[in-house]
């Protein structure tokens, strides 16, 4: 897993890049295509919701990767 890891991070602006355009694109195909009765309640707090978790994953991940002490099975 830290090799898998390693190769993700290799290239800082791509691995923070490509994750933000993936979920722009599915954010804007929601906007375009969703049916919902409240459209811009959803929006607002699909938005907040997909921000929050993109960053904490982000986080949890970036710290594993700089952690020395982590071993190689994670």
């Amino acid at each position: 897993m830290r090799r898998i890891l390693d190769k993700m991070f290799c290239n800082r602006k791509w691995c923070i890049l490509i994750p933000i355009l993936i979920a722009m694109l599915i954010y804007l195909l929601f906007v375009l295509f969703a049916n919902t009765d409240n459209k811009i309640n959803s929006i607002i707090a699909l938005l907040i919701i997909s921000a929050l978790w993109f960053f904490g994953s982000f986080l949890v991940v970036y710290i594993q990767v700089k952690n020395t002490m982590c071993s190689e099975w994670f």
